[in-house]
């Protein structure tokens, strides 16, 4: 299901328990954010919940959105400026996704206002410093994973890691290791917009490696075509 002008104008609106404006997106299949400016700003939440995104962002500057839920999805990869155009998030549950390095979740640093977080059920949360690296990179955070950030974790994640502008080794480390994926949400703009578009795929290529990735992404007409070209990047496949 494509998130296209006809389908959002039908899309139910309703006033959650929280007194937000809430817009129901759960169980249709979305396989990528997109068109949402149609709506005007006009929605405090979204809910996302049992689809198929990969890619959190592709959104239009929504400034009265708090609310994102995200859970029980298929997104490794977060817009690194996703702060910018949604710059009074509060609330974001991403559990049940595919994220896979403490890295991947920096761009949540970008979001000034946001205050619960919930990566329960991701990969990432097996990490050893899962806990203390988020309190540490998202200053603003309040609640994480369902249990309130303590000051005794504020203290001892800058122990750990240091400052922003001055990190220590482990977390200069740390902001170094990425899932090796592409952005999905590149892939699509590119395929849409600039054909000459870089696209990342996280591992080196080689000039005609490039050239081909291009072409295919010039020729898709379907998102199925799209998706079957993620599945093969990420699999470390070059299409002919």
């Amino acid at each position: 299901m494509r998130l296209n002008a006809e389908f959002l104008t039908q899309v139910p609106s309703f006033i959650n328990p929280l007194k937000e404006s809430e817009l129901d997106l759960r169980y249709v299949n979305i396989p990528l954010i997109e068109n949402l400016g149609i709506l005007r700003d006009t929605n405090d939440s979204i809910d996302f919940t049992d689809n198929d995104i990969r890619y959190l962002g592709n959104f239009p500057r929504m400034r009265r959105l708090q609310t994102l839920l995200c859970g029980r999805n298929r997104i490794s990869t977060i817009d690194p400026e996703l702060g910018k155009v949604l710059p009074n998030l509060k609330i974001l549950s991403l559990t049940q996704n595919h994220i896979q390095q403490l890295a991947d979740l920096d761009p949540l640093s970008t979001c000034p206002r946001l205050t619960h977080l919930t990566c329960l059920d991701n990969a990432v949360s097996q990490n050893q410093y899962y806990r203390l690296y988020l309190v540490w990179r998202i200053p603003s955070l309040h609640i994480l994973d369902f249990e309130r950030v303590r000051e005794n974790e504020r203290r001892r994640a800058q122990e750990i890691f240091g400052t922003i502008d001055r990190p220590t080794e482990i977390a200069a480390s740390i902001m170094g290791v990425k899932s090796r994926v592409f952005d999905l949400g590149t892939l699509v703009q590119s395929s849409n917009t600039d054909t000459n578009a870089t696209v990342s795929t996280g591992y080196a290529l080689t000039p005609e490696e490039k050239e081909q990735i291009k072409e295919a992404i010039k020729n898709a007409s379907s998102i199925a075509e799209i998706n079957r070209l993620e599945v093969m990047l990420l699999e470390g496949k070059i299409p002919k």
